[in-house]
């Protein structure tokens, strides 16, 4: 037997990672800010980010 919490972290690493894939076919459209000195974050980041909310 899983653990429900094995199942859902599985399901939400599917999910952002169905995110990051999709960026990665499109890389004409990503966005790139910078957070702060030398530490990058992209529209595909926060997108993968936000699957688990």
């Amino acid at each position: 037997m899983k653990s429900p919490y094995i199942t859902v972290a599985v399901k939400v690493a599917r999910r952002a990672a169905q995110e990051l894939t999709r960026a990665a076919t499109s890389l004409d459209t990503l966005e790139v800010e910078n957070k702060s000195a030398n530490d990058f974050v992209t529209n595909a980041d926060r997108a993968a980010e936000a699957v688990h909310r």
